[in-house]
């Protein structure tokens, strides 16, 4: 199970959509996080030793939400990526998620890992 929650979306109104949604997994301690840029969340990845899961848009601040996770991804190698977007992502190397989101179906696959 995870420790850590981590949503980067630079939609406000999500951050509650995923309290609301996620509130199964977060009623059991995990730590919850939500960014509108890749600056304000880059320092929280990186220097997490817990089990973290990382939910990001694929276009953030008019940059590539992939790209970033990527980078990420090479310091903290355990952590676990989530791309949400609203267009189709092929050949993507993490888990992705259409928008708009499945809530359920994305809290039982962060609820397996």
């Amino acid at each position: 199970m995870i420790e850590r929650l981590i949503i980067l979306d630079d939609e406000e109104g999500f951050d509650f959509l995923f309290q609301h949604h996620f509130e199964p997994i977060l009623s059991k301690g995990v730590e919850y996080y939500f960014f509108t840029s890749l600056e304000d969340s880059r320092e929280c990845l990186i220097k997490t030793a817990k089990r973290t899961a990382f939910v990001c848009d694929l276009h953030i601040d008019e940059q590539c939400g992939l790209d970033f996770s990527r980078k990420m991804k090479e310091y903290n190698p355990a952590l676990e990526i989530v791309i949400i977007s609203g267009r189709e992502l092929k050949d993507c190397e993490f888990k992705f998620f259409n928008k708009p989101v499945d809530f359920k179906a994305m809290r039982e696959y962060l609820e397996k890992i």
